[in-house]
């Protein structure tokens, strides 16, 4: 097993084709946000969506099980980021469970994973993001992914959906999805609301939680990968850009 020789933390992300950006995955960004809100020293390692099964499995990460017959939604690929290499060697693979080992190694500042609110928001985002999907998606293609990796993103995406990605978003994208959303997102209106113990701007109020970076990273992402579905989604959610607004100080760092 390799060790780092600067003592950092490896974060392996995705590269997008727009070159004012770093990071842009919703994903990674959950984990770059622990990172920058611990202070722990780190560096990125880019790879494509090509490079991502060779390089983890290369570190030895055990690969994600397959998605159970008749799911709905894309494919589950084997090996996903984000992912990160401790100082000591070890690879940890997931969000959730990178935010774990963190805290488990970086304690203060914590994050309060005792609360599970991360987990809780994770289903309600799951139901605001089906029928998303249909619009996010055709932007991701356009508008974030390198040239190369284009056609076997597609491939895969359009092999879960049972159709193109052209036929999805005319289909099911447009003002049809932001219909099929609105249960999805009366739900997060709630969740946003209802586990305040202040009047501060994170979902719990005034003290930080795990949740947040949840939704900021959201959020973040959206804005990155098209401005107009980002105040699309901050208009149907506002508690939305009040979390990500108030947790601006750990997005600064995207590289």
């Amino acid at each position: 097993m390799s060790t780092s020789q600067d003592g950092k933390v490896t974060l392996y992300d995705l590269p997008t084709k727009k070159p004012e950006y770093g990071c842009w995955s919703p994903n990674v960004w959950k984990t770059r946000m622990v990172l920058n809100y611990k202070k722990i020293p780190y560096t990125t390692t880019f790879i494509t969506h090509d490079e991502i099964s060779p390089t983890l499995s290369a570190l030895g990460i055990p690969a994600n099980p397959p998605k159970p017959a008749g799911a709905p939604g894309p494919p589950v690929s084997p090996y996903t980021v984000p992912a990160i290499q401790l100082p000591d060697g070890t690879a940890v693979m997931d969000s959730a469970a990178i935010v774990v080992k963190l805290e488990e190694l970086y304690p203060e500042p914590g994050l309060r994973l005792e609360n599970n609110l991360h987990n809780e928001i994770n289903k309600v985002l799951g139901q605001l993001m089906m029928p998303i999907m249909a619009v996010c998606y055709p932007l991701i293609q356009r508008n974030m992914l390198v040239p190369e990796t284009v056609p076997g993103w597609t491939v895969k995406k359009e092999a879960g959906f049972g159709m193109s990605i052209e036929e999805l978003e005319r289909t099911k994208g447009g003002e049809t999805a932001w219909s099929a959303a609105k249960p999805g997102f009366e739900s997060l209106n709630r969740f946003l609301e209802e586990h305040k113990e202040d009047e501060g701007p994170f979902v719990c109020g005034s003290r930080v939680s795990y949740v947040d970076f949840v939704v900021a990273s959201m959020a973040e992402s959206f804005k990155r990968i098209d401005v107009g579905l980002y105040e699309r989604f901050c208009e149907n959610a506002p508690g939305l850009r009040v979390v990500h607004e108030a947790c601006a100080e750990w997005l600064n760092e995207d590289t």
